[in-house]
């Protein structure tokens, strides 16, 4: 996060010439349904198979209902997948 924050000044200090620079999240409201747990399903057997966590430690048939619980009980918004770009552009070299 730290090295996001600071990719278009680092840059600029490389002397490139920074033309834009964002950033993006998925945000889940409250009661909005989470994506969570179809992904959670969809990963599991690598999960599982790389010593992460068991089935049993994540419990599919009860995941979505506990993430509903414990993001009523937080409230607010889940900041999710948070993305940033800098796009820039090199001075032309001279020949």
């Amino acid at each position: 996060m730290r090295l996001a924050l600071r990719l278009a000044e680092l840059m600029q200090q490389l002397g490139l010439s920074v033309e834009e620079a964002r950033g993006e999240a998925i945000l889940i409201n409250p009661n909005q349904p989470s994506f969570l747990p179809t992904l959670t399903q969809a990963m599991l057997p690598r999960i599982v198979e790389r010593g992460i966590a068991t089935v049993e430690q994540i419990d599919p048939d009860t995941l979505a209902e506990r993430i509903e619980e414990e993001h009523r009980a937080a409230g607010g918004v889940i900041v999710w997948d948070l993305a940033f770009l800098v796009a820039a552009r090199a001075q032309p070299v001279a020949r």
